[in-house]
């Protein structure tokens, strides 16, 4: 009977951390579709909202980040470029370091202009303090050195993420 409800017990665990896991990716696609959103909008007040703030800071504060998301959105409409960038799919792992959880969120940026067309496979760092329920992100200026970036805001670490090759 003991070794029953232990296992019971650890059946219903696991299916609690499945089930919080589960809600915590599918709570990272719903805030990195809306940061996607806000910058197709050219929204760089709105999208500082949804940047990690350790990220923020080195980039020299929310309002210097702002001002240059929304400077870069009219540069490029002002040459004909169209950018939309868009989050094809949840986070497919979630990492826990001390209180915050951690996920690469993959992305897809599109450049269309007369001169041609691109298109851009990338990732954000996701970062929740709050257990999932809400994430922010750092959007890496330069992707090859996303990991090792990702140890100077963070130095507790990212957990066992797998940064893709060649970032760090």
């Amino acid at each position: 009977m003991k070794v029953w409800l232990a296992a019971l017990f650890a059946v219903l665990v696991n299916a609690g951390v499945q089930a919080s896991t589960a809600q915590a990716q599918s709570n990272a696609f719903r805030d990195a579709r809306r940061l996607a959103e806000l910058l197709n909008e050219g929204d760089g007040d709105g999208a500082v909202g949804i940047i990690h703030p350790n990220a923020l800071a080195a980039m020299g504060g929310s309002q210097a980040v702002a001002a240059v998301l929304i400077a870069g959105s009219q540069l490029a409409k002002g040459k004909g470029v169209a950018i939309e960038v868009t989050v094809p799919s949840p986070p497919e792992r979630i990492e826990r370091v001390g209180r915050r959880l951690f996920a690469l969120v993959k992305t897809r940026t599109w450049m269309t202009s007369a001169a041609g067309n691109a298109n851009l496979d990338g990732f954000w760092l996701g970062v929740s303090e709050d257990a999932g329920a809400h994430w922010t992100f750092v959007v890496f200026q330069d992707a090859v050195n996303a990991q090792d970036d990702a140890r100077k805001l963070f130095p507790d670490g990212t957990g066992a993420l797998a940064f893709p090759a060649g970032s760090g």
